[in-house]
């Protein structure tokens, strides 16, 4: 058997349960990546990322990339239906939200380590799939359940967890709040001094949503 097909398989086998967990909690799977929808265009995904195989003989460069062939690792999202809709106008309607469509994005090992963690690829599946049903029943399902509305989005999203998250909060709000998110996209454009493309970017949204700010 070809080793990458052993991986794949191994994956499988740790997947199993996890995905077992996950249909319990109301979660829907497609492939590794699994969605629930706790309010109207906000979307919980998890999704298991394996490592890719390592191309070429220099593919690994000490301390700037490693391999993560024969691991993987957990990544948890919120997706915010009007964020992708404003942003990716041209982007085909979701059937299934992937973690790098999300707005709000962390990886579980982040949560429970505070630092990146993989997890090696073994026949020790039930142990690893106990472990990262654990690690999601223990900090993985608050943490997204801390996003599970627009409201809590807008109490919980910070600048830590993205460094656009005024913008995207300034979205969610016009749509709550029509008034107060002008007031919010007009403050971060114009905290923006001279980043003129994003501030173009941010212009060209507001107009889409029929806004006109002022600008310099």
């Amino acid at each position: 058997m070809a080793a990458s097909q052993s991986v794949k398989l191994l994956l499988d086998q740790i997947e199993q349960p996890i995905a077992i967990f996950l249909k319990t909690e109301g979660f829907r799977k497609n492939g590794r990546t699994f969605n629930r929808e706790t309010e109207k265009g906000i979307i919980q995904v998890i999704n298991l990322q394996s490592g890719l195989f390592p191309v070429g003989e220099n593919y690994t460069i000490p301390g700037f990339r490693e391999s993560k062939y024969g691991q993987f690792t957990v990544n948890l999202g919120i997706g915010v239906d009007e964020i992708q809709k404003l942003t990716s106008p041209k982007a085909p309607i979701k059937s299934i939200w992937k973690e790098y469509d999300c707005t709000i994005r962390i990886r579980l090992a982040s949560l429970l380590y505070s630092k990146d963690h993989w997890w090696d690829i073994t026949k020790k599946s039930e142990k690893t799939a106990s472990d990262i049903i654990k690690g999601l029943k223990k900090k993985g399902l608050p943490w997204l359940n801390m996003f599970d509305s627009r409201k809590k989005i807008c109490e919980n999203f910070t600048t830590e967890l993205a460094l656009r998250a005024d913008f995207d909060l300034a979205l969610i709000t016009f749509f709550l709040e029509k008034e107060k998110g002008v007031l919010q996209l007009q403050d971060y454009y114009d905290r923006q001094g001279s980043n003129l493309g994003h501030k173009n970017y941010v212009a060209d949204i507001a107009t889409s949503m029929g806004v006109i700010l002022q600008t310099d």
